[in-house]
């Protein structure tokens, strides 16, 4: 990725006559040949900061969560015996929700791109075409394909968003991230204005993390054979970021996914970030939406202590509902080192 950056605004104390007419700064991002040319967000609208929450806050207020009675996180332990500890955390960067204002429009069919440029790779987590345009009311959330490769935060990040609704431009602009001179260790909201709307990407840069791949099952099953469909949510955050959340499996009754036992459940996202003092919390709430019954609802606590997986269950009158993460560092991760490979030939001596 090659970005350069320029401002055309005028310096501050400059001298007399007609003022020159204000545009925001600039930038070029060079991708895979493709020159893309854009207005970046000014540093004032993308961030808010709350003086009372002493983080740089969303502009939106989401509500506060309440983590009591069942939704309390059981810490999940790990037997540590001949297991080696994680000790090297590396800078990295956590997308956890888009979200899209209709600017008081009931509803959309959104559809375009965002792509998501770090130091090892570019990706796109949103790319849908007219025929494959998402519904989205009002206020909603765009459903999003998390990177499958660490996002490592040494150099510059960059989120372009180019989004279209119906038949019109919703909004087009570039988000980015440095480790050097933004803020770190605090959730974020890169705001992308349009005339028709606006996209904010929720966000995070940790100055020190591991990663952690998540994998969901019903295990000891009683129904072994047939499988039967279930509905709810699976969401993920981090213990001290508890505002900021992924939705990484989300269904109603109506569109159920058929489970069977000891098969993963298809997530939309299954590697995450958690810095260093943290933990990942995972949260179930899962139905069977043939009886509407309750599969599984509980949450649990994963604290990134040792490489390798660490194991919780949450029960439920059908089996158990096992939730496994692996944990391993960023130049360890299988998909890291593919990604590497091409650039750092000395890879494979880790």
């Amino acid at each position: 990725m090659k970005t350069e950056t320029g401002s055309h605004l005028p310096e501050e104390g400059g001298g007399g006559g007609d003022k020159e007419e204000e545009s925001g700064p600039s930038a070029i991002l060079i991708c895979d040949g493709v020159t893309l040319s854009f207005e970046i967000q000014k540093h004032p609208q993308d961030y808010y900061s709350d003086p009372e929450g002493g983080d740089i806050q969303p502009s939106w207020k989401p509500p506060i969560p309440i983590e009591g009675g069942i939704w309390k996180p059981i810490r999940v332990e790990t037997n540590g015996e001949g297991r080696e500890r994680l000790v090297y955390p590396d800078p990295l960067v956590e997308i956890f929700d888009v979200k899209v204002d209709l600017c008081g429009k009931a509803y959309g069919k959104i559809h375009g791109k965002i792509l998501f440029d770090c130091t090892t790779y570019g990706t796109y987590i949103f790319d849908h075409d007219k025929e494959s345009a998402i519904m989205i009311h009002k206020k909603g959330s765009l459903p999003f394909n998390g990177p499958d490769v660490a996002p490592l935060g040494y150099d510059p990040v960059a989120i372009h968003v180019d989004l279209n609704i119906d038949d019109e431009k919703l909004c087009e602009g570039l988000l980015t991230w440095n480790y050097l001179y933004n803020p770190i260790n605090e959730w974020l909201c890169g705001e992308v204005e349009g005339e028709n709307g606006s996209v904010q990407v929720i966000y995070t840069g940790m100055r020190g993390a591991w990663l952690g791949e998540i994998d969901v099952k019903l295990i000891n099953s009683t129904e072994q054979t047939i499988g039967f469909r279930i509905h709810g949510d699976i969401i993920v955050y981090i213990n001290d970021m508890e505002y900021v959340r992924s939705f990484i499996f989300s269904k109603k009754s109506s569109d159920g996914f058929t489970i069977k036992s000891l098969e993963s459940i298809p997530l939309s996202k299954s590697l995450f970030c958690c810095r260093y003092g943290s933990s990942l919390v995972v949260k179930v709430d899962l139905w069977n939406s043939d009886t509407n019954e309750p599969l599984a609802r509980g949450a649990l606590l994963f604290p990134p202590e040792y490489y390798g997986d660490s194991v919780g269950k949450l029960n439920s009158p059908y089996g158990d509902i096992q939730v496994k993460v692996n944990w391993v560092e960023y130049i360890k991760h299988s998909k890291t080192r593919e990604a590497l490979r091409p650039s750092v030939p000395w890879i494979d001596r880790y």
